[in-house]
Protein backbone atom coordinates (compact mmCIF):
# COMPACT_ATOMS: atom_id res chain seq x y z
CA UNK A 1 0.00 0.00 0.00
CA UNK A 2 1.09 3.42 -0.52
CA UNK A 3 2.43 6.07 1.70
CA UNK A 4 -0.22 7.61 3.23
CA UNK A 5 -2.47 4.86 3.07
CA UNK A 6 -3.43 4.12 6.92
CA UNK A 7 -4.57 7.48 7.02
CA UNK A 8 -6.71 7.09 4.27
CA UNK A 9 -8.46 4.28 5.44
CA UNK A 10 -8.63 5.93 8.59
CA UNK A 11 -10.01 8.66 7.09
CA UNK A 12 -12.63 6.43 4.73
CA UNK A 13 -13.97 5.17 8.37
CA UNK A 14 -14.55 8.16 9.99
CA UNK A 15 -16.53 10.00 7.29
CA UNK A 16 -18.51 7.54 5.45
CA UNK A 17 -17.91 4.35 6.95
CA UNK A 18 -17.96 0.74 5.26
CA UNK A 19 -19.16 -0.77 3.20
CA UNK A 20 -17.39 1.86 0.49
CA UNK A 21 -17.14 1.61 -2.86
CA UNK A 22 -13.15 2.53 -3.93
CA UNK A 23 -12.62 3.85 -7.58
CA UNK A 24 -9.11 5.61 -9.02
CA UNK A 25 -9.23 9.39 -9.31
CA UNK A 26 -8.75 9.26 -13.01
CA UNK A 27 -11.30 6.25 -13.45
CA UNK A 28 -14.47 5.92 -13.93
CA UNK A 29 -15.53 2.18 -15.75
CA UNK A 30 -18.49 -0.03 -15.46
CA UNK A 31 -19.08 -2.89 -12.81
CA UNK A 32 -18.04 -5.68 -14.48
CA UNK A 33 -14.59 -4.92 -13.16
CA UNK A 34 -15.65 -6.05 -10.02
CA UNK A 35 -15.89 -9.30 -11.38
CA UNK A 36 -12.65 -12.02 -11.16
CA UNK A 37 -9.11 -12.09 -9.92
CA UNK A 38 -6.07 -9.31 -10.48
CA UNK A 39 -6.33 -5.25 -10.27
CA UNK A 40 -9.83 -3.76 -10.81
CA UNK A 41 -11.06 -0.59 -11.76
CA UNK A 42 -13.68 -0.62 -8.69
CA UNK A 43 -13.84 -2.36 -5.45
CA UNK A 44 -16.45 -2.38 -2.93
CA UNK A 45 -15.06 -3.01 0.56
CA UNK A 46 -16.70 -4.12 3.19
CA UNK A 47 -14.58 -2.66 6.12
CA UNK A 48 -11.09 -1.47 6.83
CA UNK A 49 -9.10 -4.86 6.00
CA UNK A 50 -10.97 -5.31 2.70
CA UNK A 51 -9.60 -1.32 1.86
CA UNK A 52 -6.18 -2.24 2.75
CA UNK A 53 -6.18 -5.30 0.59
CA UNK A 54 -7.89 -3.58 -1.90
CA UNK A 55 -5.27 -0.45 -2.08
CA UNK A 56 -2.32 -2.85 -1.99
CA UNK A 57 -3.89 -5.07 -5.11
CA UNK A 58 -4.84 -2.18 -7.04
CA UNK A 59 -1.99 0.61 -6.34
CA UNK A 60 -3.38 3.69 -7.59
CA UNK A 61 -1.74 6.79 -6.81
CA UNK A 62 -5.23 8.72 -5.80
CA UNK A 63 -8.30 7.36 -5.46
CA UNK A 64 -11.77 8.34 -4.12
CA UNK A 65 -14.09 6.89 -1.72
CA UNK A 66 -17.89 6.41 -2.40
CA UNK A 67 -20.35 5.69 0.36
CA UNK A 68 -22.47 2.27 -0.85
CA UNK A 69 -25.98 1.90 0.74
CA UNK A 70 -27.84 -1.10 -0.31
CA UNK A 71 -31.11 -0.50 -1.89
CA UNK A 72 -32.35 -3.23 -3.36
CA UNK A 73 -35.63 -4.35 -2.75
CA UNK A 74 -37.00 -7.61 -1.99
CA UNK A 75 -37.99 -8.25 -5.61
CA UNK A 76 -34.04 -7.84 -6.64
CA UNK A 77 -34.51 -4.10 -8.47
CA UNK A 78 -33.32 -0.98 -7.07
CA UNK A 79 -33.24 2.61 -7.67
CA UNK A 80 -29.56 3.39 -8.97
CA UNK A 81 -28.60 7.58 -8.15
CA UNK A 82 -25.19 8.69 -9.14
CA UNK A 83 -24.14 12.87 -7.38
CA UNK A 84 -21.18 14.64 -7.43
CA UNK A 85 -20.44 17.12 -4.79
CA UNK A 86 -19.02 20.44 -5.48
CA UNK A 87 -18.89 22.52 -2.60
CA UNK A 88 -22.27 22.82 -0.96
CA UNK A 89 -24.11 21.93 -4.64
CA UNK A 90 -25.33 18.38 -5.36
CA UNK A 91 -25.71 17.83 -8.74
CA UNK A 92 -28.15 14.42 -10.02
CA UNK A 93 -25.08 12.87 -12.58
CA UNK A 94 -27.95 10.16 -13.49
CA UNK A 95 -30.66 7.61 -12.02
CA UNK A 96 -32.47 5.04 -13.05
CA UNK A 97 -34.19 1.27 -11.73
CA UNK A 98 -32.30 -1.85 -12.42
Amino acid sequence: MAEGGEAVIAGIGRTIGYPAILRPWAGHRGANSLLGKGPKSVYLVANAQEARDALAEARWPELYAIEYVDLRKKEGWYRKVRANFMGDEIVIQSGGYL
